[in-house]
């Protein structure tokens, strides 16, 4: 008798492997518990990707394009309404309004802290976004420096405290 066991492609072990992230860490991302979960083999698996390591990659691979993307849209705004956009994009990303990417968030940074490939994935974000935030809120007048997270927080700091014309 043939076996009854779904189909699945790709992107369904990724997502899965992203929840089990912000569940249980990266150390929960474990193939033989995704497979179980999702009600399939380690064949399924391994039809998809080489190792777990190959996994964790396309996990990083898909959270770093989509923030990159999300940051894009949400940071685009038209002339004069940079700071409106800015705190649209702050309180989309609060805790209490979503909280489930929220611990996406914190575990893949929490990853980020021991592995470099994460580590490099989270700084391209950072990177990116703050080029972003700087071309979003011109007035702010930030100047561009790799590590510096502070000016990233004085924009956060203008923005929710409604000043115009701060600089950083």
């Amino acid at each position: 008798m043939p076996d009854a066991r779904p189909q699945t492609d790709r992107d369904t072990w990724v997502r899965a492997a992203t929840q089990t992230l912000a569940d249980s860490g990266v150390d929960g991302v474990r193939v033989e518990t995704l497979a179980r979960g999702l009600g399939l083999t380690k064949g399924s698996f391994y039809w998809h990707f080489k190792d777990r390591r190959a996994l964790l990659d396309a996990v990083l691979e898909h959270w770093r394009d989509g923030r990159i993307d999300d940051i894009r849209n949400r940071t685009q705004s038209a002339p004069g309404d940079e700071i409106a956009q800015l705190q649209h994009v702050i309180d989309t990303y609060s805790l209490a309004r979503n909280r489930r990417g929220m611990q996406v968030e914190l575990a893949l940074r929490d990853w980020a802290r021991h592995d470099e490939a994460a580590r490099a994935a989270v700084d391209e974000v950072g990177q990116r976004a703050a080029g972003m935030r700087c071309r979003a809120v011109p007035r702010c007048r930030l100047r561009r420096r790799r590590s510096d997270q502070s000016q990233s927080a004085a924009v956060c700091l203008c923005v929710r405290s409604g000043h115009d014309g701060c600089a950083a």
